[in-house]
């Protein structure tokens, strides 16, 4: 079982080239080695479950803060729509941009009046946004 709750993939189209980071959450990939790693296993769900919400909260800080694929971004050869909100305070929107200057061919989009949940606090902006992007490619 990994440390962190949450990693990041680079998978191989079948054309040979790179697909996008695939963020997946680390019980997709869970298979304990044996009774004493299933009885781990099993322990640690129980203690995630089980535990008070600020210690699930810094489980998934610390899982954030340990999840890191930049050096993974150029390998990216898919279309790339980076999403900001103009008013978010959680993410600055300096990471974002590297993030698009990092993925070739990436487009950044700025969403006035928007904090760190788009989709929800402007969800017919970021709609459009997404829709008008995927009819695109």
């Amino acid at each position: 079982m990994r440390d962190t709750a949450v990693h990041a993939e680079v998978h191989e189209a079948a054309d040979g080239s790179a697909g996008g980071p695939v963020v997946v959450n680390g019980f997709a990939r869970w298979r304990p080695a044996g009774g004493r790693g299933a009885a781990r296993a099993l322990l640690r769900l129980a203690l995630l479950v089980g535990a008070p919400m600020p210690v699930a909260a810094a489980h998934n800080l610390r899982a954030l803060a340990r999840f890191d694929v930049r050096g993974q971004l150029a390998a990216v050869r898919r279309p790339t729509l980076v999403v900001a909100g103009a008013c978010d305070r959680t993410v600055p929107l300096a990471a974002k941009r590297a993030l698009a200057r990092g993925i070739p061919g990436a487009r950044l989009v700025v969403v006035p009046a928007s904090g760190h949940a788009t989709p929800m606090d402007r969800a017919d902006a970021f709609n459009r946004l997404v829709l008008g992007f995927i009819a695109a490619h």
